[in-house]
């Protein structure tokens, strides 16, 4: 999936509450522990998995190797 970031990628997090896949949201680390730690928390909170964006490459390939099928949420309106 892309998704616009501004209101519309909370949506995605419901994704398991309606399907038997994983959904995984990628998301950029923040740096203070506990506002990382936080958002994880409310955004997982329904059974998206967060997942940083360094590993998402990993990630993909070994649900690939392993025959998982996932829904993988890309939000595709960031500044660089």
């Amino acid at each position: 999936f892309t998704l616009a970031h501004y209101n519309n990628w909370e949506w995605f997090s419901y994704w398991p509450m309606f399907s038997k896949f994983t959904g995984y949201a990628i998301y950029k680390k923040l740096k203070n522990k506990s506002f990382d730690l936080f958002y994880k928390n409310m955004r997982s909170r329904f059974g998206t998995i967060p997942l940083e964006r360094a590993d998402t490459y990993r990630q993909m390939i070994s649900d690939a190797r392993q025959k998982r099928v996932t829904a993988t949420g890309f939000i595709m309106d960031q500044t660089p």
